[in-house]
Parts: C-alpha cells; sequence; structure tokens
C-alpha cells in the first residue's frame, strides 16, 4: 500500500513538473499573426502572385479546397490538386 501511494505521489509529481514548463503564449501576437496571414494569403491571391500565396499554406495532401457559388462548385483534393488550378 505504501509502495502505490509512493508511486502515486511520484507520477503526480511528474505531471505537475511538465505541465508547469510549457512556456507561455502571448495571445495578442498569436491573433496578430493569425490576421497578417489571412490578410498575406487575400492580397496575393488578388495580385495573382502564386508564388506568395503558396507560402501562407502548408503543401500537404491533407489540404482541401472547396469553392461555392449559386450556379457552380468546385472541391480539390491535394496539395497538387490545387497548386495545378
Amino acid at each position: 500500500m505504501k509502495k502505490t501511494i509512493i508511486l502515486l505521489i511520484l507520477a503526480m509529481s511528474l505531471v505537475n513538473i511538465s505541465c508547469e514548463q510549457q512556456p507561455k503564449v502571448d495571445q495578442e501576437k498569436e491573433k496578430e499573426a493569425i490576421i497578417a496571414l489571412i490578410e498575406e494569403e487575400s492580397q496575393s491571391y488578388y495580385d495573382r502572385d502564386f508564388d506568395r500565396w503558396v507560402a501562407c499554406y502548408v503543401p500537404s495532401d491533407n489540404n482541401i479546397k472547396i469553392v461555392a457559388g449559386q450556379n457552380w462548385h468546385t472541391y480539390q483534393d491535394g496539395w497538387e490538386a490545387q497548386a495545378e488550378d
């Protein structure tokens, strides 16, 4: 019984130590960075600058692009399909 209690205390201590070592996140800076990325992505799209637009994304097969209008829609699965567009 004593060993179980000691092991439980050690486990909880390790969890407590690992939680305290995580860096603090400045939420305001994160918000500003997200807004700046969205603005850059939009502006590069309107400028038809493909290289700038690509730099705003992580090229991955997990990317999905869905665009819809009143009378049409587009679905592109994967980075290669989007890069060809």
